[in-house]
């Protein structure tokens, strides 16, 4: 029986650690945080450790875009527009207090 607990215990303690363990962005195949529909980005994150959250855009020659503060509120969103912007592949990253927490190639624009 005491091998029993332990062994939940132990399991149970890797679950959480998987559960706190940040992902990188890069393996996230559908990040709810952030669609992309009609050449516009819908951004939504949930914001607990109100950190300084800040959305940066680059083109395909990794030149910086424009950038976009989202600032520390608990949630946190925004809806860029690229329906008048280059067709072509611009890398999406935001960053938590200078930390990646999203980066992310995408391809959106006009013809």
């Amino acid at each position: 029986m005491k091998t029993t607990v332990k062994l939940f215990g132990i399991g149970m303690l890797f679950f959480v650690q998987a559960l706190l363990t940040p992902i990188a962005a890069s393996e996230i195949k559908n990040d709810p945080r952030v669609q992309e529909r009609n050449n516009t980005v819908s951004i939504w994150l949930l914001n607990t450790d109100r950190s300084d959250l800040t959305v940066k855009v680059y083109d395909r020659q990794n030149n910086f875009v424009r950038q976009v503060k989202l600032g520390n509120a608990l949630t946190a969103g925004k809806i860029l527009d690229f329906k008048k912007s280059d067709y072509g592949y611009y890398r999406l990253v935001i960053v938590a207090n200078k930390e990646v927490i999203y980066n992310k190639k995408i391809r959106l624009g006009t013809k």
